[in-house]
């Protein structure tokens, strides 16, 4: 915001290590410990410091708000939410 540039950045949201929660999955047979996160709201967190905030719960969300952020002027930070896990966005 401070120099006036425009990204649009992508926070892929799982609420978990995913990579960690897998690993348990996996190889633990399922026991998880430690893997579960409970994250702020990004889209609120974006607008706190100027930026605009979106949110994405499936692919065509993704590519509306993808769509928006590439109109706008400003920064655009997209909370992709992907509680089953990026391969099981749809």
């Amino acid at each position: 915001m401070q120099y006036g540039l425009r990204p649009v950045v992508l926070v892929f949201n799982d609420d978990a290590w995913g990579l960690l929660r897998h690993y348990q999955e996996n190889r633990k047979g399922g026991r998880y410990i430690a893997s579960d996160l409970r994250n702020p709201d990004f889209t609120r967190l974006a607008e706190a410091y100027g930026a605009r905030g979106l949110r994405a719960n499936s692919l065509p969300e993704l590519v509306q708000s993808l769509e928006q952020a590439l109109e706008t002027e400003m920064v655009t930070v997209i909370d992709v939410k992907t509680p089953e896990g990026f391969a099981n966005f749809k």
